[in-house]
């Protein structure tokens, strides 16, 4: 079936089987709702068929998905399949964090993988997914944001802390924690340290 002859309710149940995956592929929880939009958008870009089921626009902390954010909190094809918390945070105030899949979100995680576990596009999509959340899940809000800012520039326009995360002492200090952990190369460092707003 061709993307572009998806239904709306097959998009929606495309969505959510990929938040499923994407959850589901690492035994602990995503760290923030920031994580979840940011990990898709960069999985988008290694797989480039999610970018016709999964719409991004930019908002106030860079790409931001409504379909990503509405199935999540509203979940049509598997009600009860996502657990989450709400939490202020510096920086972003109030965030779902600590999303997670639920027992019911387990069993569909499971009977995905029987499904289309033989595909091979399937299991690259999932090497994939589980790599961007191995890389990304140890990184704080913070750090995240400056890593996709930095790395996708035309998605800053509406970010209401580009310029704070920018300033010289907190891009400093930020981009020395990414290369600390081996996120960033020592030239994305250099290149941070230079960048200008």
């Amino acid at each position: 079936m061709a993307w572009d002859d998806l239904t709306p309710e097959e998009r929606e149940l495309l969505i959510e089987q990929y938040l499923i995956l994407l959850i589901g592929i690492v035994d602990t929880p995503v760290p923030t709702n920031l994580h979840l939009h940011k990990e898709f958008f960069i999985l988008r870009n290694v797989a480039p068929d999610l970018s016709e089921v999964i719409k991004f626009e930019k908002h106030m902390y860079g790409p931001y998905s409504p379909d990503l954010n509405e199935a999540l909190k509203n979940p049509v094809y598997y009600p009860d399949a996502f657990e989450f918390y709400i939490k202020d945070l510096p920086l972003v105030k109030r965030m779902i964090v600590d999303i997670s899949l639920t027992p019911k979100g387990k069993a569909a995680f499971r009977e995905l993988l029987k499904e289309y576990s033989h595909a091979e596009p399937f299991k690259e999509f999932l090497a994939i997914a589980k790599a961007i959340r191995l890389m990304y899940d140890p990184l704080d809000v913070e750090e995240l944001l400056l890593l996709i800012y930095s790395t996708f520039k035309e998605w800053t326009k509406y970010s209401s802390i580009y310029r704070s995360l920018m300033a010289p002492a907190r891009r400093k200090h930020l981009a020395y924690e990414l290369y600390k952990k081996g996120i960033i190369s020592k030239s994305k460092y250099q290149e941070l340290l230079e960048a200008t707003l």
